[in-house]
């Protein structure tokens, strides 16, 4: 039991001692009305009922007229150079076909520009003969012995191939063999000789031994 008196609250129904004013668990007053204590409210709640002055953002300044306006005077100044490059050319247009109708009218001719004289193609330099090689059925043939009345077919291979030097046959005593401008040797008397074929500044030798 407690040593003071208790009394009941009329709203929590909680006993209490009967020397306090108000109900220490919901702070009810002995009248039964509910007045809790403002200087318990918590601060954040009080600063909460101040109204603070309303304040409208300021919006940053807008430079989009600003830059519509810009381009607008970029667009007239490209439009404006292309009217008048366009002018300028039908005008030379112009001035050339006047011109030539003048001349027409006054029995001025035309220019006809020259045509232009086409270079003369060199001609292409003939490689020079570099070797000769007197052969019989296509082997070397540096020399051979046949009996008076027979006849030898030589033949010749010149470096390069492709030149166009003409071949020159010729004997050292026609009086043993002779040769003609084929290569076709004739043996016409007992003896010894050379027959020679050259082309350009280069020649080959060929021997012969008659009897």
């Amino acid at each position: 039991m407690s040593l003071f008196p208790q009394i009941q609250c009329e709203i929590c129904h909680r006993h209490y001692s009967s020397f306090r004013a108000k109900c220490p668990y919901c702070g009810t007053s002995k009248a039964g009305k509910n007045e809790p204590d403002a200087s318990q409210e918590p601060a954040a709640v009080r600063a909460s009922t101040v109204t603070a002055p309303h304040r409208t953002p300021k919006r940053p300044p807008s430079f989009a007229p600003f830059g519509a306006i810009v381009l607008a005077a970029i667009v007239a100044v490209v439009i404006v150079g292309f009217s008048v490059s366009v002018s300028n050319y039908e005008s030379q247009i112009e001035e050339e076909q006047a011109a030539e109708l003048e001349d027409a009218a006054a029995g001025v001719p035309t220019p006809v520009p020259s045509p232009t004289a086409e270079p003369t193609p060199s001609p292409t330099p003939m490689p020079t003969v570099t070797s000769i090689q007197i052969t019989w059925y296509g082997m070397d043939q540096p020399g051979f012995y046949e009996p008076i009345g027979s006849q030898v077919q030589l033949d010749v291979i010149v470096y390069p191939t492709n030149t166009n030097s003409e071949v020159i046959w010729t004997s050292s005593d026609p009086s043993v063999a002779t040769v003609d401008e084929t290569g076709l040797v004739t043996c016409v008397g007992a003896g010894y000789c050379t027959i020679t074929a050259q082309a350009g500044e280069i020649s080959d030798v060929c021997e012969v031994w008659t009897s």
